[in-house]
């Protein structure tokens, strides 16, 4: 799981289930393996991904409601979605908080390119 802000009950519930979190700045450093070796461990085969935009560092996407400084940089986002949708069958996937204020073609058209990644057109 990657996650930078929680509030407590999040905190709490993370140590209870004793969830592996990923911070952005180790997506970023060290790319996808960790968080592909953790997942199948646990024995995942299948995924659900979602994914708030405003993980990524808002200098590179900034069209979010809350941007959030020191995020995942895009090229290393990328890369995981292309790692995750090649070791496992994503079955789902949801892209939230996408709130484009400038350049509303360009932001889109990121957007589009992660829905890509994950879900690339099939025969």
């Amino acid at each position: 799981m990657g996650a930078r802000e929680f509030d407590a009950p999040e905190e709490t519930f993370v140590c209870q289930k004793d969830i592996s979190l990923f911070s952005a700045t180790a997506i970023n450093q060290d790319g996808a393996p960790p968080l592909l070796s953790a997942l199948k461990q646990a024995g995942f085969s299948k995924l659900y991904l979602h994914l708030d935009l405003d993980v990524i560092d808002p200098l590179e996407f900034p069209h979010v409601a809350c941007p959030t400084p020191q995020g995942i940089h895009l090229n290393p986002l990328k890369s995981l979605l292309l790692n995750l949708r090649s070791e496992f069958d994503v079955v789902g996937f949801s892209l939230l908080e996408f709130l484009p204020t400038e350049f509303k073609a360009s932001s889109a058209l990121e957007v589009l390119e992660l829905l890509n990644i994950v879900i690339p057109d099939r025969p």
